[in-house]
């Protein structure tokens, strides 16, 4: 009769085949547990050593290639092509340094990486043109991107590399109650790596400039970056080579109503219903505004005491309107009450010239301003601001230079036969301008120059924000405010040139805070009873040329000759408006 063990003995026969006093520490502790641990560990055993047996194989397989004649260096170098196991997918690499080079980056991928950060990289959608400001304010722009919010567990690591701009895009926001709430606030304009550990399990948002999304172990990484800029799209040129007038006109508005869709008239903060303009037969009227999704008639007819729509909103972004006339008609414009949205009408000559005849430069009086006018007239000016002004360039690795030779007031010099002083610096406020070698010393370390332009205000918004805005008040308190400092300025320049012109002029920015600050420069310049120069108004700022020829959010060269040409038609504009400031600026004392 068979004696068949107990279990007692059989634990011993399996203790002394794997060499242990017990199985406690095998598996899970039970004899089935050890064999089921014993027998994974061996088939893990078999796969490396297939795996060990493969390489040495491809390095056989390498070495019999070798010709008559090699000697033990070529062995070597031929030798070296081949990965260690569970590299390249056990392929030999075309040469050694191929070879190095491709295990070297792989441990690199992996190493720090595995399991430390989330990995959701290829779990994003990504929406395109927008961006989270430093406020949580989504704001549309052309070269930016934002991933749609997504639900990330507490205390998960999360790494994300990308391209802000100075230290205003929300990089990492949390997204709740449809509201973003920034968390990691860009800190340059150059690709940084920004990493966050979540606190509470809800959604999560990624945003900076455009580019594509690449997959790298554990870690979300934007690249490839498309140039984009800060910028507003107002109004676009609507005079063609002189076959229409563009006139730019102006309403007064009844405000918190609007014209809805249907035609009725809706209470509601924020809107605008305008005046009525009365439009001539043959005239196209373009509103540049913003609506509510599709709810808002932003060009209507006006009938007796009841409205017509006739363009309806497109979304509730900053969009062109457009209405053509055949006979005349009575319409009003309504939308979002947001300043600087712009309208326009601009009436075809060609086919109204019979009717026009005479008249037509009546409808413009500053239509060839820049014939009767040349800024050669200011044989030296000075240009007062910061990068826009510098003429700063990004080269290939992103890092920016102030070009001054071609910042658009030296291509204006050049090309008018005067000179230009650049009182400017990359990243210059009106705070940091006072303190700047480029600011105030240099200013009065030089000769007194005809014309002053100042162009401040852009890292005012974005930097300083709204909280640095003040008061007019605070410009005789000489505060540390926008308008108090920008006052300071204006004195310094008065005091070192006291016959010299001054013209002021907003940004070309139309979000967060900057209407704010561009209104400021408005009341700050009629303060000091001087000119200034709103550069929305010149249509080039909105052009797709202008918004297209960036890089990392600064004008390309072309772009600083473009913007001198701007500039020049604007300047002598004003000097054409403002005749009387500029009339006896060369008499005697």
């Amino acid at each position: 009769m068979k004696k068949f063990l107990d279990l007692e003995g059989l634990k011993r026969i399996v203790n002394k085949v794997i060499g242990k006093t017990d199985i406690s520490g095998i598996g899970d502790g039970t004899l089935k547990g050890a064999i089921h641990s014993i027998k994974q560990t061996m088939t893990e055993k078999d796969s490396e050593l297939s795996k060990e047996v493969a390489t040495e194989r491809a390095r056989i397989d390498q070495l019999t290639k070798l010709g008559e004649g090699s000697t033990t260096g070529d062995a070597e170098l031929i030798d070296i092509r081949v990965p260690a196991s569970g590299f390249n997918e056990g392929q030999a690499y075309p040469t050694a340094g191929d070879a190095v080079r491709g295990q070297v980056k792989t441990l690199s991928d992996e190493l720090g990486e595995t399991g430390l950060y989330l990995d959701i990289a290829s779990k994003l959608v990504w929406k395109d043109g927008v961006f989270v400001s430093g406020d949580g304010v989504e704001v549309a722009l052309n070269g930016t991107i934002t991933s749609e919010p997504f639900e990330i567990a507490a205390g998960t690591k999360i790494k994300y590399k990308g391209r802000g701009y100075l230290k205003n895009i929300a990089m990492i926001s949390k997204y709740k109650n449809g509201k973003y709430i920034p968390l990691i606030g860009s800190q340059s304009s150059e690709i940084q790596e920004y990493t966050y550990t979540t606190d509470e399990t809800t959604k999560y948002a990624f945003s900076g400039y455009k580019g594509s999304v690449k997959y790298i172990k554990g870690t979300i990484v934007v690249t490839d970056y498309i140039p984009g800029m800060i910028a507003p799209i107002i109004k676009e040129n609507n005079t063609q080579y002189g076959l229409t007038k563009d006139i730019e006109i102006s309403v007064n508005t009844v405000n918190n109503k609007y014209i809805a869709h249907n035609g009725a008239v809706v209470d509601l903060k924020g809107y605008f219903i305008s005046d009525v303009i009365t439009l001539p037969p043959n005239t196209k009227l373009i509103f540049k505004g913003f609506g509510y999704e599709k709810n808002v008639a932003m060009i209507s007819q006006k009938i007796g005491n009841s409205f017509k729509p006739l363009v309806i909103s497109k979304s509730s972004n900053l969009e062109e309107y457009v209405y053509s006339s055949e006979n005349t008609i009575n319409v009003v414009l309504s939308g979002t009450n947001i300043k600087y949205s712009s309208a326009n009408l601009s009436l075809n000559v060609l086919d109204s010239v019979s009717k026009v005849g005479a008249n037509i430069d009546k409808l413009d009086p500053s239509r060839n301003v820049n014939d009767y006018f040349s800024l050669s007239l200011f044989k030296k000016f000075g240009v007062v601001g910061d990068s826009y002004a510098s003429g700063e360039v990004y080269n290939l690795e992103g890092k920016p230079l102030d070009n001054y030779s071609i910042s658009w007031g030296q291509i204006m010099a050049r090309k008018m036969g005067t000179q230009c002083v650049n009182f400017s610096e990359g990243g210059l406020s009106t705070r940091t301008w006072l303190k700047s070698t480029r600011g105030l010393s240099l200013l009065k370390s030089t000769e007194p120059l005809d014309a002053y332009y100042l162009v401040l205000g852009i890292n005012d918004f974005l930097s300083l924000k709204e909280a640095y805005l003040g008061s007019v008040t605070d410009i005789e308190k000489q505060s540390d405010t926008f308008y108090g400092n920008y006052g300071k300025i204006i004195n310094a320049i008065k005091a070192h040139a006291p016959k010299a012109k001054i013209i002021m002029f907003t940004t070309a920015f139309n979000y967060a805070a900057s209407p704010k600050f561009n209104d400021a420069i408005i009341e700050i310049a009629n303060h000091f009873k001087i000119p200034y120069i709103v550069q929305l108004s010149d249509p080039f700022f909105t052009s797709d040329f202008y918004l297209k020829n960036q890089h990392y959010g600064h004008p390309t060269a072309i772009c600083y000759s473009a913007m001198s040409k701007a500039f020049d038609r604007l300047i002598c504009k004003c000097v054409a408006d403002n005749q009387k400031y500029f009339m006896f600026m060369y008499t005697a004392d």
